[in-house]
């Protein structure tokens, strides 16, 4: 081992075997030294390269290809080294140990130029110095507005403390308090003014909803309601409450909130402000009991002007009444004169009194306007029938003129429209004493199917003079202060009609010169109805009438006299009928047999019309389309509408009108079956009652009513019952039919008025049984039916006031079933005295009893 490093230092030290540079004659000193100083200039640059940088990645850990550094610095070192051993051999040539160390340096070389070109594409990579300048430039931008940004925070920040501050300090001083609450509607904010203002203590409420605050006077209705708010995160502005504060002072709050949501759209809670309403809760109850002081004056004044009127009318009806009494009599000529003067006066302050309310009823606004379909030609000529006998008696001429395009099918109020045309006719009637009065209608279309119907009154009588114009159509006005005089009347008619015509949105006017006669004339605006209206036909006896085949006709009724009317009828026109009592047994027929049509009642026990006519539809066969025709009283648009829904194809009201009945059949079958002969002559009407019996009766109980009725008709020895004037329905029917249909239409009344009795008993000891009530409709509803298809006034305006009742009221009182059952006592009345079909005076008695009576004591019902 000594050996080999002996030789190894040998070869790296040993210099005997090589001349100094120094002695060798071919060196200049000049040279040597010039080669000598640039090798010690050389290592020494050489050695402090590899230094500085060793000292770089000392500092610089981070720095990429740190290993190729260090292999660049060593090979730095080693060529330092070899200039350093270039001067040391000048004096010692050590040529061994020179050529290890650039060996070495040629190692360290050839390494390093091999590693660094894999590198060379990652550093061409690399950001150049301009790229770097200019990302150092933006980054320093972005500092900057960072910075910029952040100063602009900070005093955004200020400005909201600023603001929150300032907040804070008006919810201090405002005369409302600020709340706040979280998304579990719990307070998480309250104005300091809170103990003072709103009571809610911020130690002891804050986390508490409002149901958990001591709030009072809110229902658990109204609080679940403004939860129910809450939870579906809706504002409010009317949330009321009361507090009651420590001192014992109750205070009405008014709150109000907003529901909030952060920027995603998420709620966040509640923020609003509430206020001390107490004053304005006092204001509201003055303005409340003021109001309802004139509400009570208001009724007070309606009370009064009904109380009047009845004090009025009573004694003066009393008058006329005793005056009719006294005219039976035997009076002289002279005596004679007197109480028809007497009585006349009396009719004519009624009439009078009667005005003066319907303009009371005008300025109340309770006067409805209500549209029908009609057809004008036929309610022209009824309106003008009305005057015709009387103006032609008078000796003046009539004359009616249409427009050629006057649309016959109207649907307008009939009803108001007449009376306005009937005032006009009755005032020309008055003021005309010779010539004529011409009746003019024409329309003027406006939009749609609706267009403006005018109708004019002309007459050849006194005419106007402007001054009298001007004021004609103002309440209690006249032409003069005489015409009152001359010629009777209030004043009031042309004001009535006025303010008719303006709730029709139509107008009214005149064109008159004084002594030549005047023409008035209103307008109203009507619609053209959408189907087609029937015009009158008086022509209503079953001679009248033909049949061109036989039919097979179901009829499903359940009383008996509706069903041999009806058999009657068909019989007659060579038709054969199967009668079913209920809806159930018409459905039996009606899969045992085939028919042509059906005639279906709408109420009937166990099954009604209706529910027949849904269950006959829904068999789906070609045989249940058969047509199927209602008759009923109850016609009103809304049950119309119900009966077309559930399958029926038309419907006749009760009383049976023949002519409608059997257009109807024709239309519903697709053929002319029936037919009226030509030049029948009209059918006989009955005569106008134009006078009413106006006798009040004042007696408290009824039943003293009851009994006059009975001994007046005692006293007239009525010995039969039958209709005033028979119905037309039963025109050409057999006698013997006739007779048997009333004998059964008695026993029928008798039996229903039996029946009411039990349902009064049950109503009298539980109004609300609606079994019995739904018992006595319907008996109400049967003899209302029957005694309009017997021509039987007295019976349908006595059971039509009863089911009237019944229908009007949802909770039925004493006194209701005290007049129900005045009611059932007067139709016994009627069939057990057998009491005419209009009753004469003592039908009219009987009447006005009925209404009159709403004071009498209620009478225990029959056990």
């Amino acid at each position: 081992m000594a050996l080999f490093f002996e030789t190894v230092f040998d070869f790296l030290f040993d210099a005997t075997p090589f001349m100094q540079h120094g002695m060798c004659y071919a060196w200049r000193p000049e040279i040597l030294f010039l080669h000598v100083g640039s090798d010690i200039i050389i290592f020494l640059a050489y050695s402090s390269i590899p230094i500085a940088l060793l000292v770089f990645l000392r500092n610089r850990k981070d720095i990429e290809y740190r290993g190729l550094f260090i292999l660049f610095a060593v090979f730095i070192l080693a060529c330092g080294a070899t200039h350093a051993l270039a001067v040391v051999t000048v004096w010692y040539p050590v040529y061994g140990i020179q050529g290890v160390v650039k060996a070495v340096t040629a190692l360290v070389s050839l390494t390093t130029a091999i590693m660094i070109w894999p590198i060379i594409p990652k550093a061409l990579a690399l950001p150049s110095p301009t790229q770097l300048r200019l990302a150092n430039n933006e980054l320093t931008g972005e500092i900057s507005q960072r910075l910029a940004t952040e100063q602009e925070l900070r005093q955004s920040r200020d400005e909201l403390k600023n603001s929150e501050d300032k907040f804070r300090h008006f919810a201090e001083i405002s005369a409302d308090w600020f709340w706040e609450q979280d998304e579990n509607f719990q307070f998480i904010y309250v104005s300091r003014s809170d103990q003072d203002q709103s009571g809610i203590n911020s130690q002891e409420d804050y986390g508490k909803t409002w149901r958990e605050t001591s709030i009072l006077g809110v229902s658990e209705a109204d609080l679940s309601a403004h939860e129910h708010l809450l939870k579906n995160h809706l504002p409010f502005d009317d949330f009321r409450f009361q507090r009651k504060f420590e001192n014992g002072r109750m205070v009405y709050f008014n709150v109000r909130g907003r529901p909030m949501f952060d920027s995603l759209g998420n709620f966040i809670g509640y923020r609003g402000t509430g206020q001390d309403i107490s004053q304005l809760i006092a204001v509201e109850a003055v303005i409340h009991d003021e109001r309802d002081q004139a509400q009570s004056a208001n009724r007070a004044k309606s009370e009064f002007l009904a109380n009047m009127s009845h004090e009025i009318r009573t004694p003066m009806a009393g008058v006329i009444g005793i005056a009719d009494l006294v005219l039976d009599t035997d009076l002289s000529p002279q005596q004679l004169d007197w109480v028809s003067s007497i009585k006349s006066s009396g009719v004519k302050l009624l009439r009078i009194l009667n005005e003066i309310l319907d303009q009371s009823k005008l300025e109340a606004g309770k006067l409805d306007i209500s549209h029908i379909d009609f057809n004008l030609a036929s309610f022209i000529d009824d309106t003008v029938g009305l005057f015709a006998p009387i103006i032609t008696s008078n000796g003046l001429k009539l004359h009616v003129e249409l427009d050629e395009n006057l649309p016959m099918n109207v649907h307008g109020d009939s009803l108001r429209i007449g009376q306005v045309f009937s005032n006009l006719l009755s005032n020309a009637l008055k003021f005309t004493k010779t010539g004529s009065i011409t009746v003019g209608v024409s329309h003027m279309p406006t939009a749609d199917d609706r267009f403006m119907l005018r109708i004019s009154v002309t007459d050849t009588g006194v005419g106007l003079n402007e001054k009298a114009k001007d004021s004609l159509f103002s309440a209690f006005t006249q032409a003069d202060s005489s015409t009152s005089r001359t010629y009777g009347g209030t004043g009031l008619g042309l004001s009535i009609s006025k303010q008719l015509v303006e709730l029709m949105s139509g107008d009214i006017g005149v064109e008159s010169t004084e002594g030549e006669g005047s023409t008035f004339w209103f307008t109203t605006l009507c619609h053209q109805a959408k189907g087609t209206v029937e015009a009158t036909d008086k022509r209503r006896s079953l001679e009248r009438w033909l049949s061109s085949r036989s039919l097979n006709v179901l009829v499903a009724d359940d009383t008996p006299v509706n069903q041999q009317l009806l058999r009657g009828i068909f019989e007659k026109l060579n038709h054969r009928i199967v009668v079913a009592d209920n809806g159930k047994m018409a459905i039996e027929r009606f899969e045992e047999d085939e028919f042509d049509l059906i005639l279906m009642d709408i109420r009937m026990p166990v099954m009604g019309g209706i529910e027949a006519t849904t269950v006959i539809r829904s068999m789906g066969t070609e045989k249940s389309k058969i047509p199927i025709i209602a008759l009923t009283a109850d016609i009103a648009a809304g049950n119309i509408k119900e009966y077309l829904e559930a399958g029926i194809n038309d419907v006749c009201a009760k009383p049976i009108d023949l002519p409608v009945l059997l257009k109807a059949i024709n239309k519903q079958l697709g053929e002319d079956i029936h037919s009226s002969l030509p030049n029948a002559p009209d059918a006989i009407t009955a005569p106008d009652e134009t006078e009413t019996d106006t006798k009040i009766i004042t007696h408290d109980d009824f039943s003293q009513v009851l009994e006059r009725v009975s001994n007046m008709v005692d006293q007239q020895t009525i010995l039969s019952l039958q209709p005033s004037v028979q119905s037309a329905t039963l025109e050409g029917l057999d006698e013997e039919l006739i007779a048997n249909l009333f004998s059964q239409f008695v026993d029928s009344t008798a039996k229903y008025c039996e029946e009411m009795k039990i349902s009064l008993v049950v109503l009298d000891k539980n109004l609300s049984d609606q079994n019995a009530r739904k018992k006595m409709s319907y008996a109400a509803h049967t003899l209302k039916g029957q005694g309009e298809m017997f021509g039987y006034n007295l019976i349908t305006t006595i059971a039509g006031e009863a089911n009237n009742l019944l229908k009007q009221k949802e909770t039925l009182e004493p006194e209701d079933v005290r007049k129900l059952s005045d009611y059932v006592e007067a139709t016994m009345l009627v069939i057990t005295k057998k009491i005419s079909g209009h009753g004469g005076k003592a039908g009219r008695i009987l009447m006005k009893g009925l209404s009159e009576n709403s004071k009498g004591s209620i009478r225990a019902l029959p056990e």
